[in-house]
Formats: structure tokens, C-alpha cells, sequence
């Protein structure tokens, strides 16, 4: 059987312009499209689209796949579970992505300066179900960052949309009680200029243990990825709302408190626009001096 081609146009679509569905561009994708389009920094790039996803399904043997992967982490077969991703990384090694999406790769990376070595790229997941109030996937998909050319990021692309053919989806699906979900879950990939940074970071616009009405930022030198990874010990600086200000405390590092104010204003921005405390994941460019929204999700029940 022939795979189906994608149209360029409908295969691959920019960050910034339109907001796109969900259905399409993913869940992640669509909340930055949505800062982007109310003038937040966030950094440019593009997404590959659920219909690439949907293009690959016989060459990642995805019914077949998923319904195995659902049957063995419900029954805890670990084994099963390892040859499955086995299977799934040595199919990946083979994808062939759509013309479309070949096309549609080249002309982004060109227009983000990736091909001609002006700066690298980072290509994340951005799943239907993914970064929602109820299932955020954190950590579950697999990114890939210091992608120098086209040939690198289509390489890269192919991964992050079989990352959602894994044990860990599996796994974590089945720990919620919607381990069907797998069968219909949909991955995009999205691409985006890579910056250098300070700082990263994530900031809680609600306090994550106590619910009170406190802002709590958790940031790293940039060099260090563990607080976005969940794990090491990161910096944690604390924003309290004061009657017409906001009190701040904690380990403020190399920023001043006017700059972390920047921060709390951008944060709120993203309440606004999305709707409900947000986690967001932010980046403190060395170059500009200034902060850009990588991800805004609700905090997760």
C-alpha cells in the first residue's frame, strides 16, 4: 500500500499566525499560537501536523501497536512492554515522512535560519490529549534540541511523533483508568528556533502544594535541565500578591527584582489568555535580556 501524501500546506503550518485546532497542531502548539497571536514572546518556529501523523500509521503499524501496548500495561508486562518499544525505535530508523512535510520542513527551517547555521532548532511533541487540566504527558514524549539542519530536524521530527507509540504513554494512560485513549491519541511535532539562554525555568501562577495565592517559580541555570525534567534541585523564588504589589522571596539569583517582575506580569498575561492557573516554562535570553514563553499548560489535578 502506498502512503498517503499531505499536502505542504496542511502538512506543515507556522507558529505564528492563525490558531490552528488542537485536533490539528496539538495541545501545546496551540496554547503558543495563542500567546503568539496576543503579542507574548514566545520563540518562532513551526508545526508538523497530526496529519503526518496519521500519514505514518501503516508504517509505524499503528492499530496493531497501540492494542498491544494497551493490553500490556494493563497487564504490567514489562517485558513486553521493552520488546514493544524495541520494535517501535527500529521501525522509526525507517520512516519516510510525506513530501509534504519533506517540503514543508526545508522551507521552515530555512525561514528560522536553521539550514544555514544561524541557530539551531529544538522539535518537542505536541500531542491531542497532551498539556490539558486533567493529563499533561509531562516528560512522556521524547524532544530533541541542537538540531543544526533540515536533514537533522526531519530526522527529529520522525522520533518525537513515534514517541507516542511508548511504554511510558502506555503506562501512563493506564495508570489514569484511559488506557483506550492510546488508540487515538495523535502527536504533532512542533519546531522551533532554539535560544540561548540564562535561566530556565517554570512558574506555578498558583502555589502547586497549598493552592494559595502565591506565584512559586522554580528555575535553573540553563545549563541545567533538571527542573524541567522534574527531577535535581532547582532555585525557588516566591511571588505573594500584597495589597497593589507582589512580595518577593527566595533565591533570586542573578535577576533583579524588576526583571522578575516581568516574569509574574507575563505569567498573568498567560492566565488571561488561557484561562486558569497556568505552569509556565520560561527561558531568560542571554542575548535580549528578556524572558519567552516555551510552554503554557493548566497545573495539573
Amino acid at each position: 500500500m502506498t502512503q498517503p501524501d499531505v499536502p505542504r500546506a496542511q502538512a506543515v503550518v507556522p507558529l505564528q499566525g492563525a490558531v490552528q485546532p488542537q485536533e490539528l497542531v496539538g495541545g501545546k502548539a496551540r496554547a503558543l499560537q495563542v500567546l503568539l497571536s496576543a503579542g507574548l514572546p514566545v520563540p518562532d518556529g513551526f508545526v508538523v501536523t497530526t496529519e503526518v501523523f496519521d500519514a505514518l500509521a501503516q508504517q509505524l503499524d499503528h492499530a496493531a501497536t497501540t492494542k498491544a501496548l494497551r493490553e500490556a500495561a494493563r497487564q504490567g508486562d514489562l517485558r513486553e512492554l521493552r520488546r514493544l518499544d524495541l520494535a517501535v525505535a527500529e521501525r522509526t530508523t525507517e520512516i519516510v515522512l510525506p513530501a509534504g512535510a519533506q517540503e514543508g520542513i526545508v522551507i521552515g527551517c530555512g525561514d528560522l535560519g536553521v539550514s544555514n547555521g544561524e541557530a539551531p532548532a529544538v522539535v518537542r511533541s505536541s500531542a491531542t490529549g497532551e498539556d490539558g487540566a486533567r493529563r499533561s504527558f509531562a516528560g512522556l514524549f521524547t524532544s530533541l534540541a541542537d538540531r543544526s539542519d533540515a536533514a537533522a530536524v526531519e530526522a527529529a521530527v520522525a522520533i518525537v511523533l513515534a514517541s507516542g507509540l511508548s511504554s511510558r504513554v502506555a503506562a501512563y494512560l493506564d495508570r489514569l483508568g484511559e488506557s483506550g485513549l492510546i488508540a487515538s491519541l495523535k502527536v504533532a511535532a512542533l519546531v522551533q528556533r532554539q535560544i540561548e539562554a540564562e535561566l530556565s525555568g517554570v512558574v506555578f501562577t498558583r502555589h502547586p502544594i497549598d493552592g494559595g495565592n502565591q506565584m512559586l517559580c522554580e528555575w535553573v541555570p540553563a545549563s541545567d535541565p533538571s527542573v524541567v525534567g522534574g527531577g535535581g534541585h532547582p532555585h525557588q523564588v516566591t511571588f505573594a500578591r500584597a495589597v497593589d504589589s507582589w512580595e518577593i522571596e527566595g533565591e533570586v539569583g542573578p535577576l533583579d527584582d524588576e526583571v522578575w517582575m516581568r516574569l509574574v506580569d507575563l505569567a498573568e498575561c498567560c492566565v488571561e489568555l488561557l484561562g486558569g492557573p497556568q505552569d509556565v516554562e520560561w527561558v531568560y535570553e542571554r542575548q535580549s535580556g528578556d524572558f519567552r514563553v516555551v510552554q503554557s499548560r493548566p497545573i495539573t489535578v
